[in-house]
């Protein structure tokens, strides 16, 4: 292992959203090996949660890692390039102004192309990591925001000395102009993931529902993400089966009201998650493959398979091999989607149970996280 070095990382987002990303993630496991400071989106609405003290501007999790909590001192950043640039460099400046120890970075890992806002001297490494197509989501999805996104974009591609990639399509799209492209589907975080004991009474609501369960965990706050038509024909089809569905949910997107075995228990803990799966009989993936869904890596597919489950997913470019391999059950179409959710309910197979597990222990953080070293050459 090298010398301990001065990693800053920028995120598109903020570090304790209820929604877990690599954004999330990666700074912490990082932590245990180098000093690591966390900028976050500068949003304008931080700044009241600052001013009332709800959140400190600088937060200390451990003694190698720091969060820098950025506010905007203007609103609509991504709308209006101007004001981004003005919210990142001022918080930039005050940040280099607070934090006295770190005079300087070794590298730069960033999240979002805005990091072409920040005064960074070229001679420091910078490290763009993808995690999806970020056009199609919805806080770059007008005509101003996505123009400044494709600026954004081709400077920080030009700048980086290295991109890393979540999905093969993603790597294919940025090969074209930087040939230093990695592949890392984003790990899993697997440590909650075997402690069921103590728990009954905080999931009552999934044990009081009737099996077979067919489940999804995840987040339906983003149109086009899921496959609303392959929803509504499942709970059509099959009026036996209860879908349950754990996370955030934007019912204006997602209608859980036209079927009574289409089920919406909302949001869970993130320590409770492993065992809300344990009672699904299966687990699913109904992406839309449109633009999202052919870029998209589901990490969920890893906490699917960490239990043993059967998972059924609409035929995502990302999870070609675990198919291949006939770890999981992919489909092209709802017919299909729904012909292998019957396969997979019969299944009684103890040495696939045993494969998805040991595929899902491979992608655990705490195992990948030493590949991500050596990308950024810091093993």
């Amino acid at each position: 292992m090298v010398s301990k070095q001065k990693i800053l990382i920028i995120i598109g987002g903020n570090y304790w959203s209820e929604i877990k990303r690599a954004e999330q993630y990666l700074p912490h496991y990082l932590s245990r090996y180098h000093q690591v400071t966390c900028f976050e989106y500068p949003q304008f609405t931080k700044m009241a949660r600052l001013l009332k003290k709800e959140i400190p501007l600088l937060e200390k999790l451990n003694n190698n890692l720091v969060i820098y909590h950025s506010f905007g001192i203007l609103p609509y950043g991504r709308i209006f390039v101007m004001i981004n640039l003005i919210n990142h460099f001022f918080n930039y400046l005050i940040m280099k102004i607070i934090i006295k120890k770190v005079t300087h970075f070794d590298l730069i890992i960033s999240f979002t192309p805005e990091v072409a806002f920040l005064p960074v001297k070229n001679q420091v490494k910078l490290i763009y990591h993808v995690l999806d197509d970020y056009a199609v989501l919805p806080w770059w999805n007008n005509p101003l925001s996505r123009f400044q996104l494709k600026i954004l974009e081709e400077k920080t591609i030009k700048r980086a000395d290295e991109i890393i990639a979540v999905s093969k399509k993603l790597a294919a799209k940025f090969k074209k102009y930087n040939k230093n492209i990695y592949l890392y589907p984003t790990p899993a975080d697997l440590s909650n993931y075997f402690v069921f004991n103590k728990q009954k009474q905080k999931i009552n609501d999934i044990l009081s529902i009737k099996r077979p369960i067919v489940g999804f965990i995840g987040s339906g706050t983003i149109k086009g993400k899921i496959d609303l038509q392959l929803l509504n024909y499942l709970a059509d089809k099959y009026p036996e089966i209860n879908f349950v569905f754990i996370g955030l949910f934007d019912e204006s997107i997602i209608d859980f009201r036209g079927y009574p075995n289409l089920i919406n228990l909302g949001y869970k803990p993130l320590q409770l998650l492993s065992s809300y799966i344990k009672h699904f009989d299966v687990g699913i993936i109904p992406y839309c493959l449109n633009r999202f869904g052919q870029s998209a890596y589901p990490v969920k597919i890893m906490e699917y398979l960490a239990l043993g489950k059967p998972v059924v997913s609409t035929f995502l470019p990302s999870l070609d091999d675990l198919a291949q391999r006939r770890i999981i059950y992919t489909a092209e179409s709802t017919e299909e989607f729904a012909k292998n959710i019957k396969i997979a309910l019969k299944e009684k197979d103890e040495n696939l149970k045993k494969a998805r597990i040991g595929e899902a222990k491979k992608n655990d953080w705490k195992v990948r996280i030493i590949q991500y070293l050596k990308f950024l050459e810091l093993a």
